[in-house]
């Protein structure tokens, strides 16, 4: 049975990574409005720690261990799809190229870069690691947490109580905050997690937010479902979003390897709220929170390329679209055109699955 919940934070998450895309081609609004969209970034923390607790979900409703199955499913389910958004970026990078049409989106096509790509190895090398396919990374980080998650859930397991289990993947989200400190220090400040740097992207310092995942799918069930609870959760939510947006807009030095497990516990009690509240939902929400993986491959090409080549069209009529209703304008649409132009790329995407569920009737 899915999840509503699951989708309404997808949907969050998808329109905050689109909302920093498209504010990145509209620097001329206030500061305070740019980072609050920068802020948006984030959303793809909120993927990690879904993607884990889908996994939980599936592997829960099973007796036996992952087998096959398992990693035969989730190649289909997601590398398919980064395959042809390698194959898109590329072309349009070089019809753009051939015709002289100006560049806004830099597509590596060194031959290593698109290897470790195609491998969906990109995230742990720092050639080719973002600029085959906009925010690959992020698609590498989730492959790599597919590949290790068996041995992370049978570790678990191991442990006999729940108790345990949380203690245990709290000490190791903290961990990775700690580690990153130390290696600042002991480097005498050169080393430093700095935002959308290699460091940042690396699977290591994105590991809590898998883990948090991990963290809600078994504490969950601990929480209560009362109106103080309810309160606690509507003011955690609250205060640590709040709490990461200031870490976030301030980029101290240890910033950006704590922001994530910040943006992670906020989204695990808005989560444990929702589900705890009888909302309804609008059906556009959970169908955004359905097609996000589509959204997010097509949507660079609206928010990058549209935008550009758009405002130099307009700007010929002498109207200048480089304000805050012309980036809400743009917003919308590029939500619209991703939203459309993901349901296309997802019916080519659901072939190589449907296929094998027909064929093995999973």
């Amino acid at each position: 049975m899915r999840i509503k919940e699951i989708d309404i934070m997808k949907c969050i998450a998808i329109l905050g990574i689109i909302m920093v895309h498209t504010a990145q081609k509209f620097k001329a609004m206030p500061e305070t409005i740019m980072l609050l969209c920068c802020f948006g970034q984030m959303g793809v923390q909120i993927f990690f720690m879904f993607s884990a607790y889908s996994l939980c979900l599936s592997k829960n409703a099973k007796t036996s261990f992952i087998n096959k199955n398992y990693y035969l499913k989730r190649f289909l389910r997601l590398v398919p799809g980064y395959w042809i958004g390698i194959v898109l970026y590329i072309l349009v990078f070089a019809i753009t190229t051939i015709v002289n049409i100006p560049t806004v989106l830099y597509t590596n096509t060194k031959p290593f870069a698109i290897i470790v790509n195609i491998l969906l190895l990109n995230d742990l090398f720092v050639e080719g690691n973002n600029n085959v396919v906009p925010g690959g990374w992020s698609i590498s980080c989730i492959w790599l947490f597919y590949l290790a998650f068996p041995v992370i859930w049978l570790i678990i397991k191991k442990l006999k109580k729940d108790s345990l289990r949380i203690a245990a993947l709290a000490f190791c989200i903290i961990v990775v905050p700690i580690a990153f400190t130390l290696i600042y220090y002991l480097s005498g400040g050169e080393i430093v997690v700095e935002n959308n740097s290699f460091i940042y992207f690396l699977i290591l310092n994105q590991l809590p937010a898998f883990l948090m995942g991990l963290l809600l799918f078994i504490a969950e069930g601990h929480v209560p479902n009362d109106k103080k609870i309810k309160a606690c959760l509507a003011i955690l939510t609250a205060v640590i979003t709040l709490t990461a947006v200031y870490v976030f807009i301030k980029g101290y030095w240890w910033s950006y390897f704590t922001v994530t497990i910040l943006v992670a516990a906020a989204a695990a009690c808005l989560f444990m709220l929702l589900r705890r509240c009888s909302f309804d939902y609008h059906e556009i929400c959970l169908k955004i929170g359905k097609r996000t993986y589509s959204m997010f491959l097509v949507h660079f090409l609206f928010a990058y390329y549209g935008v550009s080549y758009s405002r130099k069209i307009i700007l010929h009529f002498g109207v200048d679209i480089n304000s805050v209703w012309g980036f809400i304008v743009a917003y919308v649409l590029i939500v619209i055109l991703s939203y459309i132009a993901g349901g296309w790329l997802e019916k080519l995407m659901d072939l190589p699955l449907n296929w094998y569920k027909n064929k093995k009737n999973i």
